[in-house]
């Protein structure tokens, strides 16, 4: 999908019946498409697999969604049912939104900088989300890698590169690596620089009270409240 004028959509789907609806195999032209490239409005279940290139994918049906294995700048998912095994989103600012709906993802990778104030994956609206292993390559740290807000999020074995590039305060402690906020109360979990040069922590339970974020060290565990 490559030399088309540069257009808002390249696929958009509305489906109501007869599906699932597949996406397979192709790779798009991350220079000329524009965003989102996929637009999903479907109420039938909808699958993208090993999809390249791709200039956004945004999701507001009500149908199951199922990623396999694609490489896209950034994902938004509004309500419905989300499930992704080998997310690769690679852009600055908010790589995966989850508005409202559930999300249940094995293995993220990101590539990007934070420049705002939402993070890698950020959860709102009474989100419910499950993430299991990630990888974040990362430069800059202007604001929380995963927010919270309103919502539930799990993580576990969330991994960091923090390039050379990075900003000195990456290993001070300055930086917010889990901003929560419930009942209207907000946590910010920071970076003790345990996060330095691919490390990070094995769990966070941001669902209940209180959350919890067990970091991971060369000499074991601990609990970090």
């Amino acid at each position: 999908m490559s030399g088309l004028p540069h257009i808002a959509t390249v696929f958009s789907c509305d489906a109501t019946s007869g599906g699932p609806i597949i996406l397979r195999d192709f790779n798009f032209d991350i220079e000329t498409n524009g965003a989102p490239a996929i637009r999903n409005a479907c109420s039938v279940p909808f699958a993208m697999v090993d999809l390249f290139n791709v200039n956004h994918y945004e999701g507001e049906g009500g149908g199951d969604v199922f990623w396999e294995n694609c490489a896209i700048t950034g994902v938004r998912q509004r309500g419905g049912r989300f499930w992704g095994r080998q997310v690769d989103l690679e852009l600055d600012g908010t790589h995966f939104e989850v508005d409202g709906g559930t999300a249940w993802v094995f293995g993220l990778k990101t590539e990007g900088d934070i420049n705002g104030e939402n993070g890698f994956l950020w959860a709102h609206g009474g989100a419910k989300v499950e993430l299991l292993v990630a990888f974040n390559s990362v430069g800059g740290l202007k604001g929380p890698a995963y927010t919270i807000d309103e919502s539930d999020m799990t993580l576990i074995d969330i991994a960091f590169n923090i390039r050379k590039t990075a900003e000195p305060a990456l290993a001070t402690g300055d930086n917010v690596i889990v901003k929560e906020t419930g009942g209207g109360v907000t946590r910010l979990y920071r970076n003790d620089g345990s996060w330095v040069k691919g490390t990070g922590f094995g769990l966070f339970s941001g669902v209940g009270e209180p959350p919890h974020c067990f970091v991971r060290q060369s000499k074991g565990w601990r609990a970090n409240k």
